[in-house]
């Protein structure tokens, strides 16, 4: 596909960001698309903080367009993660340096908690949103792919 095919097709999922969103609109994904780039999140009816943020760059190579994509964690949700999980490990360190206590292994289980906390919803949207992405371009991945999917 040519680049402004690609934006087009992506536009044509693509909800303009609001700043007061009611409800789920029609298309699958909201955010921003630019001519090279863009920045979207997948359109859903319930709330989860670990929605990834999917932004992609687009690069035109003789007829075809490379789009490069990458799917992180909003920013707020990693500095809140980032603060939570550094007083669970000084919690942990302070229990590994004293004598042994009874209530040892709560911080340790608090601590796997808050790990499958991040990463089970994180993963699952990431592979709906892939999904998704898929469906719009009309990508299959061969069982041989590295993952980067390029057409």
């Amino acid at each position: 596909m040519k680049m402004e095919d690609v934006v087009s097709k992506l536009n044509d999922y693509t909800e303009p960001l609001k700043l007061f969103k009611i409800g789920v609109g029609n298309k699958v994904f909201h955010g921003q698309v630019h001519q090279d780039h863009f920045k979207i999140y997948r359109q859903i009816s319930y709330r989860n903080s670990f929605l990834p943020q999917i932004k992609g760059r687009m690069t035109q190579k003789e007829n075809k367009t490379i789009i490069d994509v990458s799917m992180k964690l909003h920013p707020f949700v990693i500095a809140f993660m980032t603060l939570w999980f550094s007083g669970l490990i000084s919690a942990c360190m302070s229990f590994f340096l004293s004598p042994w206590k009874p209530f040892f292994f709560v911080p340790i289980i608090m601590l796997i908690f808050g790990i499958l906390l991040c990463t089970l919803p994180f993963w699952y949207e990431v592979k709906k949103s892939k999904n998704e992405l898929f469906k719009i371009f009309s990508v299959y991945m061969s069982s041989e792919s590295d993952g980067n999917a390029q057409n």
